[in-house]
């Protein structure tokens, strides 16, 4: 078994996807192996068949008996099954989620499935490859001992969560902003330290919990311009229900200290300048202004018309506001990671106003990949 991240395994799960050979995915619950396998299949033009043994039984997958027209038994098979009879003309992977935790029974059919890529008799079809994902016995999730002509027939993967990823992720998925800048200030509260706490809480950090952390912080923000004492506490009760009460002591201390601090507002309007911040304190505004952008922009996007977002007079006067401020306020470091998501990674991608000198100088930095150009024309 090899141990590697998620990011990692979304760089070489495709090779195995092409080869046809079948893959095992073990990991922690919540670490998002599931989304992970559901990601490289879409960017792969490829179709995805979920196919959870953990709420099946044999007949679900074996089929049910039946009488043919010579009197003799054959099998009906689970309308799902891809057999080589079936019109399949893409690529498909059937996703065999929860594999530990299926029965033996189970398990049995999913070897010849895996094996002779057949069921009893039947082939399936020739378009047809197979990932599956679950559980670890020492997680204190249900994990059954898989049989060990199953397991031979598989590459094995023991994954946990990234930062570098997950962040990308939640910056593309509009996860909201105090968690994103609390997990780039804080790393190590993305996932347990010790897989001890599976069985210890049943509130443990995981990038899944942090998802619905966000989830239910976005409910409780909305419409809310300044943090209060009173909402601070709010918060952290949500993402202690979450990730664990010491977990939000420390998100609480962060958010704490972020409550001070200059809304995203009163930065892209240009009203707020010429202060260097600590870099925790970038994480906090940088995280801040790139969500607060986001939502105007997809707010321009979705009246349409002929005139493009960037190229709005008031939505490029903001823009221009907030670059002047991370560039005159932000460390280099930061300054360069801000940048990046801002124009040059997917899950921003704003496109900048030819007409905006600030902008197209940024861009030509972040597209010429040359981080010490920024040091040298920004550090002030």
């Amino acid at each position: 078994m090899i141990k590697t991240t998620m990011s990692q395994l979304k760089s070489i799960l495709p090779l195995y996807i092409k080869a046809n050979k079948p893959v095992m995915i073990w990991g922690g619950p919540g670490e998002g192996k599931s989304g992970v396998v559901r990601s490289v299949v879409e960017k792969m033009d490829a179709d995805i068949q979920d196919f959870r043994l953990l709420m099946r039984d044999a007949v679900d997958v074996h089929g049910l008996p039946k009488m043919n027209a010579e009197g003799r038994m054959s099998w009906a098979y689970p309308e799902e099954m891809p057999l080589a009879t079936d019109k399949i003309d893409r690529m498909r992977v059937v996703f065999l989620d929860e594999l530990p935790a299926a029965a033996t029974s189970i398990q049995t059919v999913a070897y010849q499935m895996l094996h002779e890529r057949a069921i009893d008799n039947t082939p399936l079809h020739e378009n047809v490859r197979f990932i599956a994902a679950g559980n670890r016995e020492r997680d204190g999730a249900v994990s059954n001992r898989m049989p060990t002509p199953l397991a031979n027939r598989m590459a094995h993967f023991d994954v946990q969560a990234d930062i570098g990823s997950f962040l990308s992720w939640g910056h593309s998925n509009s996860m909201h902003p105090f968690v994103l800048s609390h997990l780039e200030n804080s790393p190590q509260d993305l996932r347990v330290a010790d897989e001890k706490e599976y069985t210890t809480s049943k509130s443990f950090r995981s990038p899944r919990a942090w998802e619905y952390a966000s989830d239910v912080i976005r409910e409780a923000m909305k419409g809310v311009d300044t943090i209060t004492d009173s909402h601070i506490s709010l918060l952290g009760d949500i993402v202690g229900s979450f990730v664990g009460t010491p977990t939000a002591a420390n998100f609480t201390g962060y958010l704490s200290v972020g409550s001070k601090l200059p809304r995203p507002n009163d930065i892209m309007e240009g009203k707020v300048n010429g202060k260097k911040f600590e870099l925790h304190e970038c994480f906090f505004l940088g995280c801040g202004v790139l969500a607060q952008l986001s939502e105007e922009r997809k707010a321009l996007e979705a009246k349409g018309g002929d005139q493009p977002y960037y190229a709005n007079e008031k939505f490029s006067v903001r823009v221009d506001n907030t670059l002047k401020f991370v560039r005159d306020s932000f460390e280099a470091e930061v300054l360069a990671a801000f940048l990046t998501r801002f124009i040059g990674a997917s899950a921003y991608g704003f496109t900048p106003n030819k007409d905006s000198e600030i902008q197209r100088e940024f861009a030509r930095w972040v597209f010429s990949g040359q981080e010490g150009a920024a040091r040298l024309l920004y550090a002030k």
